[in-house]
């Protein structure tokens, strides 16, 4: 269930994986030909702006940045539901383009989704005639990017706008291949639907060559800090605000907000 909240969310664990193999999705899609409406009502703190992020753990430091003073919360209403160890490869689990469906089917569903993905899908999966696919083999691929569009077409709504987060660099072993193929997926699909934002958090969390980095100085500089979990996978805490920085000046950008907030 989505849970809304006015304090920072809940320290979370490291995502576990499995190489067991499941049911397709019950929602699939293509690439989307109905573009929503461009209107964008006006937000106040009478009427303020329903922001929703969820997806795995990577992104939920997010969430705990925005209300812990990156957000101006008198303009934006947020709730969360991030899902420990979920997946788009995994529906058994937590079924996300189903899931995004029944979010924006609310009275008043969401202006702003935010969402994350992509930390547990290093595992196979079945298609929709319940074909194993082995990870990233071409007919894998192809499975993942119909799951990501009908996830993004899930939001397509009047008034709603959806911001996509990449994956941060990997450490190491399979994600070193399987997170760049991953972000150009959701690149792609995003640069087909103008209501998706994709944010590339690659650079920032990257040394200058583009390589894995544990420690890197802040955005507007300073002395270096701990980015990255012990996992490799993850982002810490403090990195995290970082990148909900962007995603809130993406927010004041697309909604024309006050400035300064």
């Amino acid at each position: 269930t989505t849970t809304t909240t006015t304090r920072p969310a809940p320290t979370t664990t490291a995502p576990t994986t499995t190489e067991a193999t499941t049911t397709a999705p019950t929602t699939t899609s293509t690439t989307s030909t109905t573009l929503p409406p461009t209107t964008l009502r006006p937000v106040s703190t009478e009427a303020p702006l329903r922001v929703w992020l969820g997806g795995d753990s990577l992104g939920a430091y997010i969430v705990t940045g925005l209300l812990g003073g990156i957000a101006d919360l008198t303009l934006a209403s947020i709730t969360h539901d991030f899902r420990i160890s979920s997946s788009l490869t995994q529906p058994d689990f937590v079924d996300w383009p189903a899931t995004m469906t029944q979010v924006m089917a609310v009275e008043a569903p969401p202006e702003v989704v935010v969402f994350m993905v992509g930390g547990n899908d290093n595992q196979p999966m079945l298609d929709a005639a319940g074909t194993p696919l082995s990870t990233m083999s071409p007919e894998w691929q192809v499975e993942y990017r119909v799951r990501v569009a009908a996830l993004m077409d899930a939001t397509a709504r009047e008034g709603t706008r959806l911001i996509w987060i990449g994956l941060p660099p990997p450490k190491s072993g399979i994600r070193l291949e399987l997170n760049p193929k991953l972000n150009a997926i959701f690149a792609e699909e995003a640069a087909l639907r103008p209501w998706v934002t994709y944010v590339d958090i690659g650079p920032l969390l990257s040394n200058p060559d583009g390589s894995y980095a544990d420690r890197l100085p802040p955005p507007g500089g300073g002395d270096p800090i701990t980015v990255r979990s012990n996992d490799g996978v993850h982002v810490t805490r403090r990195a995290s605000e970082w990148i909900a920085d962007i995603v809130w000046a993406q927010i004041v950008s697309t909604w024309a907000l006050p400035p300064g907030q």
